[in-house]
């Protein structure tokens, strides 16, 4: 009899508004838990990707900033030793040319009437002036666009120091900010770290951008053309009045 109350007690339990309400907040309280322990685990998962984020962060920017370094100093060498080069190769032209213009006036000077001597003497003068003239400002030109892609590249290097600082210094308050969450069992959003570690990233990319430079570069090598352009045009225009001059006489 007892075991028919008693079901009968269960059974009623359960059939009642009472006991629906009463299943419902206990199937709450579990969803309740089963989300606590779930936003735990989550939580406990980006505090261990803080974790791995912060390990050595500092040394491996450190490490990427040192191998930029590097780098741009093995370009900066390359730049110089191929203009360096370049200049071997242009002073010794220059000699050759120098050299077998002042043959053909010696033999000139054999063949020549002495009335005309000084006149060819004076076209002489006129021939290696120009000359001189046109070497000179034909190296400055250049001297102004090699210092132009120096100071960039100088400019470049500094940049890139700043670029790296400001990336490491915003990446670290972040870290900081996320770690000192973890230790207060506070909320964070780890995709904040991970957002402005790709948004600093991207500011280094977008600000060192090597397409940059070689704009910058090709934009300088133009101008320099040109101006070289214009310096041989003049050139052969004096050297024609010289000719002609000397041909008056």
């Amino acid at each position: 009899m007892k075991k028919i109350i008693i079901t009968s007690f269960i059974f009623m339990f359960f059939l009642s508004p009472s006991a629906e309400a009463a299943r419902f907040e206990f199937g709450k309280n579990i969803m309740k838990r089963q989300k606590a322990n779930v936003i735990s685990s989550e939580a406990s998962r980006d505090c261990e990707r803080i974790e791995k984020i912060s390990e050595n962060f500092s040394s491996r920017v450190n490490g990427l900033s040192s191998t930029k370094n590097a780098s741009l100093a093995e370009k900066t060498s390359a730049l110089q030793e191929a203009w360096a080069k370049e200049d071997s190769i242009v002073n010794e032209k220059r000699e050759e040319i120098k050299s077998s213009i002042e043959q053909k006036f010696t033999k000139l000077e054999k063949n020549i009437p002495e009335e005309k001597a000084l006149d060819l003497q004076v076209f002489e003068n006129k021939i290696f002036t120009a000359i001189e003239k046109r070497n000179s400002s034909i190296s400055s030109v250049n001297e102004e666009y090699r210092g132009a892609i120096i100071s960039y590249l100088s400019e470049y290097g500094t940049k890139k120091e700043t670029s790296f600082e400001s990336f490491e210094k915003n990446v670290e308050d972040k870290i900081i900010e996320a770690k000192k969450s973890c230790q207060e069992n506070k909320d964070f959003n780890i995709g904040e770290v991970e957002k402005i570690m790709r948004s600093e990233k991207d500011g280094i990319q977008s600000n060192l951008a090597g397409e940059h430079f070689r704009e910058f570069a090709e934009t300088k090598r133009k101008e320099r053309d040109q101006k070289i352009l214009t310096i041989k045009e003049t050139f052969d225009k004096e050297i024609g009045d010289a000719k002609e001059d000397f041909i008056n006489f």
